[in-house]
């Protein structure tokens, strides 16, 4: 279901349901995990529901018209069957499923732009957070896990001539660590953590 109420504005939900052939995953093949290969399961199914919405600031007050703020949420249950070995050197209360490898079971997004033609100048905050994801399958014990971090990143642009335009950047400016660990509990059974660290750039584009 969609709607747009006006230009550049969006109000919608989606459900959607994928049954997937042969889906490709991660997977140690050694018992310490030291060696990881890519093998294809028998199949996984994947459901869920999307709420994406985007609308001008505008109704606030006019002089907020040259803002908008849009969000997008996937909410996600994937499903793969374990195989016998796998059920063998689980928890005897482990189930017969898990989730799907790299498949966050929520991705939430949020941005808050700025545009003004007349000036030649755009800017944008971007916020983003998604759920534990599976970052190897571990068959002999506790699947092992990535935390993404929850990132904030800027972008401006700003025309300087007619022709020549100019791009400031700032990515991952919360710098949170981004962790691995053993099963899908934070901070916990830790695999490998550190911080990425902050990124900024300037970069000049001429059109002619």
């Amino acid at each position: 279901l969609e709607w747009f109420p006006n230009p550049g504005e969006i109000f919608a939900v989606s459900v959607f349901y994928k049954d997937l052939a042969q889906p490709i995953e991660k997977y140690a093949i050694t018992q310490d995990a030291s060696i990881l290969t890519y093998v294809n399961r028998n199949e996984a199914k994947l459901y869920g529901i999307e709420f994406e919405a985007r609308k001008s600031l505008g109704f606030i007050d006019p002089l907020l018209a040259s803002f908008s703020f849009g969000m997008n949420l996937s909410l996600i249950d994937s499903e793969v069957e374990l195989t016998a070995i796998e059920l063998n050197n689980k928890p005897t209360n482990t189930e017969t499923t898990r989730p799907l490898y790299d498949q966050s079971p929520y991705i939430f997004n949020a941005d808050l732009n700025y545009s003004n033609p007349h000036l030649g100048t755009s800017a944008s905050l971007t916020f983003t957070l998604a759920g534990p994801r599976i970052f190897f399958v571990n068959p002999s014990g506790e699947d092992v896990y990535e935390h993404p971090p929850t990132t904030l990143d800027f972008t401006l642009s700003q025309r300087l001539t007619r022709n020549l335009r100019m791009r400031f950047s700032a990515k991952n400016l919360l710098d949170l660590p981004y962790e691995v660990t053993y099963g899908d509990e934070a901070g916990k059974n830790v695999y490998t953590s550190y911080k990425r660290g902050m990124t900024f750039g300037v970069s000049l584009a001429y059109d002619f």
